[in-house]
């Protein structure tokens, strides 16, 4: 789709026009629907609406070819603001109302809209390549870069990509055109407070989850992406429990990076089985096997697709390939889940019993990650806002493990700062433990660390650390999801990368907006803190008391071969052991990545220095290989 506003029409692309007045041209090889408002606006919508809430609170489900009577009124009876908080959906809209024109999307902007600015007009797209084509000159955001190279997930925040000029409709913003002038407007962001639960929530927790996933489903096919864990398969209970197992399927991925590790996810594979067993369900296996030439080549084609929605985590590839797999044996009708977002949501991210690898023992490591979801709770926070946290136990233990690392003195800062140090070791950091310095990280000069901290916080931190408090510590973390870890490998490359070959995106219960404002309120003994719940407690005491579920398969290894050998690594098999060994080596023997990066922002004399090791065939670990993989990444998808 391709949005083109007082730009002359002067647009190459071979998607078809589907409106055109004045000033206003219309693309579109999407699917769309096109709707007539009650004052003669026109409305168009690209994606999903699953379900609009209704003036008594509940929530109905909607399909947008079939239910449109409903968005007609929906939409002539309140604003976009107002409605865009009663909406469930991966969408993006344009309404042409009274010579004014507003884009727009869902409470979270999932669906991926790229956009720039062109004189006093806008070219807006979900194909990063199309408004690339519009630009003379490309030139590179290097702060883009810092954050695409050094944090996990390897992704550029919401509102940004790595082309300078060129951006993505953010959290909660839309693009709005009046008497000439385009102005990006922003609902301010609102925190919620955490609250005491009980017996109450617990059934409003199960009540939403089930919601959830009935607006989400369909009637004639449901697939779940499937793992062992407790994301995917809670959703293949619910689909269970609503539809029967005939109408749902499960397809997992069998992952063979190298010869020398062979099957590196055996136990995912034998429990995924195991459960879809037990609920008497399907389930498919589809390999990602990097060990032959031919995954070369599936790779080389992969690749444009994966630089055209601008993702740059090779684990994009296995995503798009389940996709893949859908489209070839499901049907158009089919809905796709997956169990994204669950870890970030329920426990900041510290759910897959990894704080702590080097014991055996589950219960430890599932103790360990309380513990590192602790140190940014409430409980914490006010510790630090008191100037008291060096004492702290937990603080001690995690900081011990830090291999020297350095971090910042709190007593030298004001609240404000310590605020915005605290969301930032959180957001900006690979390793996140409160108060750890980016100046870690070897990748990235001084000066480049400092230009890019500063960037984000204003643009992403300022506005939320204003309003975080110990009460509001949760929500405002989860805000900022949406703009940082959300984006990055998983999440996208289910919402975005699989739009290509399936002509839907893949949803999520977990990223279902009534489930987040009931877990930006949800205490920290709801086992985020301290206390003796297990991680994810909502959802596990509903698979407990609420839904048939096998808790007694829950047991052993969780997924990978570094839950029994903690030495183990996907990013060394990938590197080191795959078939695309000798590919990457050829792409990066001629340091492509300088033509793009600085070396007032990055370290390239070391840079330079591990690429050339590679080159050679030198093997290593630790944070060098960490390093390496993220210019791998970058290269491997390449740029305009």
């Amino acid at each position: 789709m391709i949005i083109c506003v007082n730009c002359n029409g002067n647009i190459t692309t071979e998607e078809s026009p589907v409106y055109q007045s004045r000033n206003v041209f219309v693309f579109s090889k999407e699917d769309y629907e096109k709707f007539i408002l009650a004052d003669e606006s026109i409305l168009f919508l690209w994606g999903e609406v699953y379900a609009i809430c209704m003036p008594n609170g509940t929530y109905i489900s909607i399909d947008l070819k079939t239910h449109e009577r409903d968005i007609v009124n929906f939409f002539s009876n309140y604003s976009i603001d107002q409605a865009i908080d009663k909406i469930e959906g991966n969408f993006v809209g344009l309404l042409i109302r009274n010579g004014e024109i507003a884009i727009f999307g869902d409470e979270f902007n999932r669906k991926e809209l790229f956009y720039r600015k062109i004189n006093d007009g806008i070219i807006a797209s979900t194909n990063l390549k199309a408004v690339i084509k519009t630009i003379d000159t490309i030139r590179y955001s290097q702060n883009v870069l810092v954050n695409l190279l050094t944090i996990y997930g390897y992704y550029a925040p919401k509102k940004h990509t790595i082309y300078r000029d060129v951006y993505r409709l953010g959290v909660g913003e839309r693009l709005h055109f009046s008497l000439g002038s385009l102005t990006v407007e922003k609902k301010p962001f609102e925190p919620l407070k955490t609250g005491s639960f009980g017996i109450k929530e617990h059934n409003e927790y199960v009540e939403i989850m089930r919601s959830a996933v009935e607006i989400r489903a369909s009637s004639h096919c449901n697939w779940i992406f499937m793992s062992s864990g407790f994301d995917s398969s809670s959703i293949l209970a619910l689909l269970v429990e609503k539809y029967g197992p005939e109408k749902v399927r499960c397809v997992v991925g069998r992952m063979k990076y190298s010869e020398r590790a062979g099957v590196i996810n055996q136990f995912e594979l034998d429990r995924a089985h195991k459960i879809a067993e037990y609920f008497g369900v399907r389930i498919d296996q589809v390999d990602f096997d990097f060990t032959g030439q031919k995954s070369v080549e599936s790779w080389k084609q992969t690749i444009p697709l994966l630089r055209d929605q601008h993702l740059y985590a090779y684990s994009a590839y296995n995503f798009y390939h389940l996709a893949k797999y859908v489209a070839d044996n499901g049907n158009s009708d089919d809905a796709v889940f997956v169990g994204a977002v669950s870890d970030g949501v329920h426990n900041l991210g510290f759910a897959q019993f990894a704080t702590i690898l080097e014991h055996p023992d589950i219960g430890f490591r599932e103790y360990s990650d309380k513990m590192a979801s602790y140190l940014f709770g409430p409980s914490f926070f006010k510790r630090i806002l008191e100037g008291d946290i060096e004492n702290d136990f937990v603080y001690q233990i995690m900081k011990s493990r830090s291999d020297g690392a350095e971090f910042y003195n709190i007593k030298k800062m004001d609240e404000y700062e310590k605020k915005i140090k605290f969301l930032e070791s959180f957001f900006h950091r690979n390793r996140r433990i409160p108060f750890l310095k980016l100046k870690n990280i070897s990748l990235v000069t001084q000066g480049g660390a400092e230009s890019f901290e500063n960037e984000m916080a204003n643009i992403y931190l300022k506005e939320v650390a204003e309003k975080l408090i110990p009460e509001t510590v949760y929500s405002c973390i989860l805000y900022l999801y949406n703009s940082y870890f959300w984006q990055g490998s998983t999440e996208r490359s289910t919402n975005a990368g699989a739009l290509d070959v399936m002509g839907k995106t893949i949803t999520s219960p977990y990223w279902d907006g009534r489930l987040h404002r009931f877990l930006s309120k949800m205490p920290e003994d709801w086992g985020r803190g301290l206390e003796l719940r297990p991680t994810k407690y909502p959802l596990k005491w509903m698979l407990q008391n609420a839904v048939d579920y096998p808790l007694h398969l829950q047991t052993g290894p969780h997924s990978y071969l570094y839950d029994v050998n903690p030495q183990f690594s996907h990013t060394s098999e990938f590197l080191f052991g795959s078939a695309l060994k000798f590919y990457l080596q050829e792409i990066l023997k001629n340091r492509p990545y300088e033509e793009i990066l600085e070396s007032s922002y990055f370290n390239l004399e070391y840079i330079n220095s591990i690429v050339d090791e590679y080159v050679a065939g030198r093997e290593f670990s630790g944070a060098k290989m960490n390093d390496l993989l993220a210019i791998a990444n970058l290269c491997l998808i390449g740029w305009y």
